[in-house]
C-alpha cells in the first residue's frame, strides 16, 4: 500500500519545534526582541504585529525537558533552592533552568525584553514575579474578567461593555509598552493580518478535531494530537503553522482513502481529560495500547482554539480584547466551571465509551475538583477512570499502580460493553 503523506505531521512538528528553539537560541545574536508569554492566550498576535517574533513559552520548554529525560535535574535544583514538592512542576523546571545557565536540551533560552502575563492561572503571577526578580524585566499583566454565571445575554450587554473597557485599557498599555520596546508605531492592519492567520488556523484545527467523530476515528487525540498541538503552539500567531495543519489534513484524508486507522476495531473509544506525565509519556500511552484504546478526544489538545470565537479583523484591537474576555466566559473550552456539561456533550458527539481523568499533583487549579468530576460523570452513566501523577515529575508516576487501575477498569468496561449493559 503506497502512501504519500503518512508521517507528515510528526516530521512537520519536529521542524517547527526545531525552528522555534533555533530562533530562541540565536535571538540575541540577531538583535531581536524576546517576549516571555504563556500558552494561555497572551496577545501573541499583537506581539507579532510589532515584529516581536521570538516568543518564549516556559510551559512548553519545561515539558520538553521532561520528554528529553532531563527534567528531574532541574526539579532537583529548584528544590535545593527551597521550592517545595507542591509547587508547579513547570515552574520548578524553569527555575532550575534559570539557575543552570538557561541551558535547555534543545537550545539556550535567552532573557526576556518583555513579559506578558495573563491571570487565567494564579501560578502565572508568581512565576512572572520570579522573572522580575531574576531579569529585572517589565511585566504586563492581562487581568481577564471572570464571569462564572454569565448567561447567554452577557455578550453585548452593559456588563460585557464594562469588562471590554477594562480589557481595552490593558490592550492600550500593552501597545504602549511594545512601542517603547521596539520603536515602532502600532499598525492595526498588521494586527488584523495576524488575527486573520489565527482564524484560518482555528478553522483548520476544528476540521481536524471533527475527523474523530467518524467511526472508526482517524487519529489518536492523545498521542497524535500532542504532535499536532506542539507544532501549532510553537508558532502561534504565525503563518508557518498553516501549511503544517494543511499537511495534517492531507495525512488524515489519505488514511480514510486507504483505510489506515490507528485502532481499526476500536475496542474502546475514550475521552481523556488533562495532560499526561511528560517524563513518562511512552509508559503512560503504553498502558492503554494493551487494551486497544483509541482516545478520540482530549481536552489538552482542545485548549488552543475556541470553537465559538473568531477575531473580527475589521476592529482588530477590540477583537483581541474580546478574545481575552471570552477565555473566562462559560462558553470557553478553558472555563473550568463549565467543564462538566461540556464533557457530557462531547462524550455524545464523539461516541465515547468512557472518560480517563488524570489529576496533576502540582496543578491544583485544574485538578482540585477532579474527584467530584469523576463522581458526577459516573452518576450520568459515563464510566470513568481516575489516575493521578504529575505533569513532569517522574517520582509521582507509579507505573505498577497505574497498570492495575487501567487493567481493572477496562476489564470491567469490556464486560459492560460486550456482555450486556443490564
Amino acid at each position: 500500500m503506497e502512501t504519500k503523506y503518512q508521517g507528515a505531521a510528526r516530521q512537520g512538528q519536529k521542524v517547527l519545534i526545531k525552528n522555534w528553539f533555533d530562533r530562541l537560541s540565536q535571538s540575541k545574536e540577531r538583535g531581536e526582541k524576546v517576549a516571555y508569554a504563556f500558552v494561555i492566550p497572551s496577545a501573541f498576535e499583537l506581539l507579532r504585529s510589532f515584529d516581536i517574533q521570538v516568543i518564549s513559552l516556559p510551559e512548553v520548554q519545561s515539558l520538553q525537558c521532561a520528554v528529553k529525560k532531563v527534567g528531574q535535574d532541574y526539579l532537583a535544583k529548584a528544590e535545593e533552592l527551597g521550592y517545595s514538592l507542591d509547587v508547579c512542576g513547570y515552574v520548578k523546571i524553569d527555575v532550575g533552568l534559570l539557575n543552570m545557565d538557561m541551558k535547555h536540551p534543545l537550545g539556550n533560552i535567552p532573557p526576556p525584553d518583555l513579559v506578558v502575563c495573563p491571570t487565567g492561572c494564579n501560578t502565572y503571577i508568581k512565576w512572572a514575579e520570579i522573572w522580575r526578580e531574576y531579569f529585572n524585566t517589565p511585566i504586563l499583566m492581562l487581568d481577564q474578567p471572570s464571569r462564572i454565571n454569565a448567561g447567554e445575554n452577557y455578550w453585548g450587554s452593559s456588563l460585557f461593555g464594562q469588562d471590554k473597557r477594562y480589557m481595552m485599557g490593558q490592550m492600550e498599555d500593552l501597545v504602549e509598552a511594545c512601542e517603547q520596546l521596539t520603536g515602532k508605531k502600532f499598525d492595526p492592519d498588521k494586527l488584523a493580518d495576524y488575527e486573520d492567520q489565527w482564524n484560518r488556523l482555528s478553522d483548520l484545527w476544528m476540521q481536524i478535531k471533527d475527523y474523530n467523530k467518524r467511526i472508526p476515528a482517524v487519529f489518536d487525540a492523545f498521542e497524535d494530537g500532542l504532535y499536532y498541538m506542539g507544532g501549532l503552539q510553537a508558532c502561534r500567531g504565525n503563518a508557518e503553522a498553516i501549511p503544517f495543519l494543511e499537511s495534517v489534513k492531507k495525512e488524515l484524508d489519505e488514511r480514510i482513502e486507504l483505510g489506515i486507522y490507528p485502532v481499526p476495531e476500536e475496542r474502546f473509544r475514550m475521552f481523556i481529560d488533562l495532560a499526561p506525565c511528560w517524563s513518562k509519556l511512552r509508559s503512560f500511552i503504553g498502558l492503554f495500547k494493551k487494551w486497544e484504546v483509541l482516545f478520540v478526544y482530549g481536552t489538552y489538545m482542545s485548549m488552543l482554539v475556541e470553537p465559538d470565537f473568531r477575531y473580527d479583523t475589521s476592529r482588530p484591537l477590540e477583537s483581541l480584547a474580546e478574545s481575552l474576555i471570552f477565555f473566562s466566559h462559560p462558553r470557553s473550552v478553558m472555563n473550568i466551571f463549565s467543564r462538566l456539561p461540556q464533557t457530557i456533550k462531547l462524550c455524545k458527539e464523539y461516541s465515547v465509551d468512557g472518560v480517563v481523568l488524570h489529576a496533576i499533583k502540582s496543578c491544583r487549579a485544574v485538578s482540585g475538583g477532579i474527584v467530584d468530576e469523576r463522581e458526577f460523570l459516573q452518576r450520568e452513566g459515563i464510566p470513568t477512570l481516575y489516575l493521578d501523577s504529575d505533569l513532569v515529575d517522574a517520582r509521582y508516576f507509579a507505573e505498577a499502580q497505574f497498570r492495575n487501575r487501567v487493567d481493572a477498569f477496562f476489564e470491567s468496561l469490556e464486560r459492560k460493553k460486550y456482555y450486556g449493559r443490564n
